[in-house]
């Protein structure tokens, strides 16, 4: 199963398991014009974002289960992509954006700032952690490079809106753009990009998600770089 069809297949299963829990079908309600419990999104919102605060290792990653897995050879695994959108789901709980800044730190001290024929500069690797929860072993490899940046950049425009916070993105402004190179580095002359420089496949799924990364970095340069200019570049490569 590739990387993109098991996004999918979570997301289902996702859905499925909070079905089953909380005993709620959205087509149930639909039919018998009843509204959920607000206090029981509420309720499961806290538990969720808890939890996902709690996975947190003292280098600032978030792995991907919160335990070491037989096929990670008993290790545990950081895929940043899915910790960007995680995370993006936790700043829905400002108290939590001390967790989610930690975790940008730790992303921006991974980045690949020497690019090549197949890792764009500005891209972050899979890791792999020791059970010792500080320990890393870089995979060498991502799922994508064009939605694992277009995902991070996602999450710095909501963490400066959540926080107000724009000092921060200042002082990583080159990052960002190193960043903002590799979700455009595969782009082709119809404006869309591949998913990596080793896989030359256009997924609709992802150039949506880069869509709203060039839509985001737009706005970063704009309100929080205050460079128009760059904007613009930004607003022509969306448009």
């Amino acid at each position: 199963m590739t990387g993109k069809w098991k996004k999918r297949s979570i997301a289902v299963l996702i859905a499925a398991l909070l079905w089953a829990q909380v005993g709620f079908s959205p087509v149930k309600a639909v039919e018998a014009d009843v509204s959920p419990s607000t206090a029981l999104y509420d309720e499961i919102l806290e538990k969720e974002a808890a939890w996902l605060a709690g996975l947190q290792f003292e280098s600032g990653a978030i792995p991907t289960y919160s335990a070491p897995l037989d096929n990670y050879n008993g290790k545990y695994k950081v895929i940043p992509y899915f910790t960007n959108i995680g995370l993006l789901g936790l700043l829905e709980k400002p108290e939590y954006a001390p967790v989610v800044k930690k975790y940008m730190d730790w992303y921006f001290a991974h980045l690949n700032r020497e690019g090549n024929a197949t890792t764009p500069a500005g891209s972050v690797y899979d890791y792999f952690i020791e059970t010792d929860r500080w320990t890393e072993v870089s995979v060498g490899d991502f799922d994508s490079t064009d939605s694992y940046a277009s995902t991070f950049i996602n999450l710095l425009r909501k963490y400066v809106e959540v926080t107000g916070d724009s000092a921060y993105l200042l002082e990583h402004k080159e990052d960002i753009k190193l960043v903002a190179s590799a979700m455009t580095a595969t782009k082709q002359a119809d404006g869309l990009t591949w998913a990596k420089p080793a896989y030359k496949v256009k997924f609709l799924m992802d150039n949506t998600e880069v869509y709203k990364g060039l839509k985001d970095m737009e706005w970063i340069s704009s309100q929080v770089f205050r460079e128009e200019d760059t904007a613009s570049v930004y607003r022509q490569l969306k448009e």
